[in-house]
Order: C-alpha cells, then structure tokens, then sequence
C-alpha cells in the first residue's frame, strides 16, 4: 500500500513552488492545480497544497482548501446537538470557523492506491 505521511513531502503552492504537469484525467482540475493555483494564493481564495513523491519527485495529489464556516442551522437536528455536546456553552455560535476542501486530484498513475481517502483520515 502507497503511504502518503511516508512516501511523500507535504508542499504549499507558492511561486516559487508551483505546480508543474500535474494530470489526474480531469481537465478542469488540471487548469486550475497548473495555471490557477498561485493566483488563487496571491489574491487570497485558496491555499493549495500537494504531495511530492521523495523519490521520484513526481506530484501524487494536490487539493486546495478555502477558509469557511460550519452553521449550526445547516446541520441535521442529531448533528447539530452533537456538536453542541462537545462546546462549552460559552462558545456556542452561530457558525464555527472552517476549511471547505474546493478541489482534490489525485495524478492518474497513482490512482488506485486509496490516495484520495488517506488524505481525509491525515
């Protein structure tokens, strides 16, 4: 099994560390991790991050992250009451600061290893 925390260095997505050739089969993803992700940074829309293989230096996935919030009124009733379970009463809120994952890739010659679900469970 491919292990991503082992196998792989976590980089941020600057201009001086662009993304260069990444493929995951979907177009649209491929424009934005290539072309769109060191704009996205510079203007402040998302942060995007990726894993580069130590040894072969080849990109395995990429996915971009944007700041959010989590409103409680959006939960169902049994989540809403089981986040609120776990917060002190003195921090219940309206919403909760949050991440919102926008895009995730994983290249297509890694696909098949589970890469997409090790990167939820990190």
């Amino acid at each position: 099994m491919f292990d991503l925390g082992k196998e792989c260095d976590l980089l941020v997505v600057s201009a001086r560390n662009p993304i260069l050739g990444f493929d995951c089969g979907d177009a649209e993803l491929n424009n934005f991790f290539n072309d769109k992700a060191v704009p996205f940074k510079e203007q402040m829309l998302a942060q995007t991050v990726f894993f580069r293989h130590i040894e072969t230096e080849k990109i395995v996935c990429a996915f971009s992250m944007s700041p959010n919030a989590l409103k409680t009124s959006d939960l169902p009733r049994s989540r809403r009451k089981k986040v609120r379970e776990h917060i002190p009463r003195e921090k219940l809120l309206g919403s909760y600061p949050a991440f919102l994952i926008g895009r995730l890739g994983v290249a297509t010659e890694f696909g098949g290893y589970g890469i997409g679900s090790q990167l939820m469970f990190l």
